[in-house]
């Protein structure tokens, strides 16, 4: 994890400056194992305020990947614009969109089309919880390599 410090520079009619600064917590992850865990940051506390995380997980060509939640507890509203995971098909921000969820249901089982698959974590300058775990298992031939 490393802070970055995002400034925004106000100009008001008199010509002085209010100069604002808001704290980001970023992280990025990259996962090229066939299985694993991932977490949201501090899991199993509270994960922070005012955070970004990206994670990237990378299989076999020819391959596929199994995402399954064990847990779950994000702040939520039903647009999910407060904390929320965002999962993609493929390995950038710019693939296709397979969900947004953020509250307290498990997500569903999701499964990749190709051997890439591209994570987001949002929290943001409000309240906080738990936060997720989920298993990330390979999916080869068909036929999952561990069972859940």
């Amino acid at each position: 994890h490393f802070p970055f410090l995002l400034t925004w520079v106000l100009a008001q009619k008199t010509s002085s400056f209010i100069l604002v600064s808001v704290l980001f917590e970023v992280c990025s992850h990259n996962y090229n194992t066939e299985t694993g865990v991932l977490t949201s940051p501090n899991y199993p506390n509270n994960y922070p305020v005012q955070t970004e995380c990206i994670y990237t997980i990378t299989v076999g060509i020819n391959r596929q990947i199994v995402l399954h939640f064990t847990n779950f507890t994000l702040e939520g509203n039903l647009r999910c614009t407060e904390d929320y995971i965002e999962i993609r098909d493929g390995g950038y921000e710019t693939s296709p969109y397979l969900g947004k969820y953020c509250g307290t249901g498990l997500p569903p089982v999701i499964i990749s089309h190709g051997n890439k698959l591209w994570i987001k974590f949002v929290s943001d300058i409000f309240g906080t919880r738990k936060g997720f775990s989920l298993d990330q298992v390979l999916f080869a031939n068909g036929m999952a390599i561990c069972e859940f």
